[in-house]
């Protein structure tokens, strides 16, 4: 039974790679997949390299970071009554406001 799961992974596991493969060339993008065998044996396989894959991620938590930081000032803002609606600003400060 071991056996044919970990036959059954390994024809799966080719064929996921070349499907990765193929995204990779047609696509011209960067991929990494990460995959733990019926053994728990670790298996990837990253394009152009492990470095390249993480440091994308890297970048999007920091910009997640960054955006999160934004929103907590915007609604620190409101909550001290520091940050209007533009709808309930008069005309003239509209006007200051633009200007």
């Amino acid at each position: 039974m071991k056996a044919t799961r970990y036959a059954s992974f390994l024809k799966h596991r080719l064929s996921l790679y070349k499907a990765v493969g193929e995204l990779t060339q047609q696509h011209d993008v960067d991929k990494g997949i990460v995959l733990s065998s019926p053994t728990n044996k670790p298996y990837s396989f990253f394009h152009p390299t492990t470095e390249a894959i993480a440091h994308q991620f890297k970048i999007r938590e920091d910009v997640a970071s960054n955006q999160t930081i934004i929103l907590d000032q915007v609604k620190h803002m409101k909550e001290i009554g520091g940050w209007e609606d533009i709808y309930q600003l008069k005309t003239n400060e509209l006007i200051n406001f633009e200007a």
